[in-house]
């Protein structure tokens, strides 16, 4: 991938504002603040903008636990800005797995995983695949419950914080959920100039109602994928969700069904890989 291609682009469609129209409605609607100009193209510019020399060969890789507040990786007045949402010294904490193979010269792409908790261990057999497919996983540790407006900006703010440490593949940023798809389907849905790709584990995700989403040109150029298990009722759901993206003219989406998946049980590596492929275009 050419990493130094795909940064103009993200910063170019958060110049127009379009996104920043987006998050304004989806928080007006629900009574809160709106977000400011000035505090997404500041957060975006602190993920574009770090200085490629920051990035050492000798990292910690594997399962690792990186802490930080919202001052460290905006810088005071911005941060400012978010108090709101997360206070500027609140200690902050992403569970992350780096490939065994990382390489700031091959940087890897990002999955988030939106379902956050205290569980430190990740989904059985996505290491493995993680390695395989050069994919860095990252997900919010917490004890306790966060707000929808807490979680998502803290899902935001783990690459931002990720690429102070390692190189990232600014064109494969994705994101999943298992069992609870709100939040992660909101993110594809207001970032998809970031957000690339979402990968849907047996969960419903947040579309919309009449209205269209903002930036749906974006999203038509991005990749979903819709996995559920043999249950009826939660395919026939899960397919109404589906036809909607389709309707709107987001083309490359894709259903599947497996009889390997359930509520307890995620997607194991050959899955996952796959997954990982469609989102990456390597398979149709």
């Amino acid at each position: 991938m050419n990493v130094g291609r795909s940064w103009p682009r993200i910063f170019d469609l958060f110049l127009n504002g379009a996104i920043v129209h987006a998050i304004n409605k989806r928080f007006k609607s629900r009574g809160h603040k709106m977000f400011s100009k000035s505090v997404i193209l500041g957060a975006i510019l602190c993920f574009i903008l770090q200085p490629a020399a920051l990035w050492a060969q000798d990292v910690a890789t594997g399962s690792i636990m990186l802490k930080s507040t919202s001052e460290e990786i905006l810088g005071k007045e911005l941060a400012d800005q978010y108090k709101t949402v997360v206070d500027i010294d609140e200690e902050l904490t992403w569970l992350v797995y780096v490939p065994e193979n990382y390489d700031p010269e091959n940087p890897p792409g990002v999955l988030l995983y939106q379902n956050y908790s205290a569980e430190t261990s990740e989904p059985t057999g996505w290491k493995a695949a993680l390695d395989e497919k050069n994919m860095m996983l990252i997900r919010i540790f917490v004890r306790g419950q966060l707000t929808q407006r807490k979680e998502m900006l803290l899902s935001i703010l783990g690459p931002t914080m990720l690429q102070q440490h390692y190189a990232l593949d600014a064109s494969r940023i994705y994101t999943s959920a298992f069992n609870g798809c709100r939040n992660a389907g909101t993110t594809a849905k207001i970032y998809p100039n970031i957000i690339k790709g979402a990968i849907y584990i047996n969960c419903i995700p947040s579309t919309w109602r009449d209205e269209l989403p903002e930036r749906l040109d974006l999203m038509r150029q991005n990749r979903y994928i819709f996995i559920t298990a043999r249950d009826r009722v939660e395919q026939v759901d899960v397919r109404q969700e589906l036809k909607k993206y389709r309707e709107a003219g987001i083309e490359n989406t894709k259903f599947v069904r497996t009889g390997r998946l359930s509520r307890t049980r995620n997607l194991r590596r050959p899955m996952l890989v796959e997954a990982l492929d469609y989102l990456d275009g390597i398979e149709e």
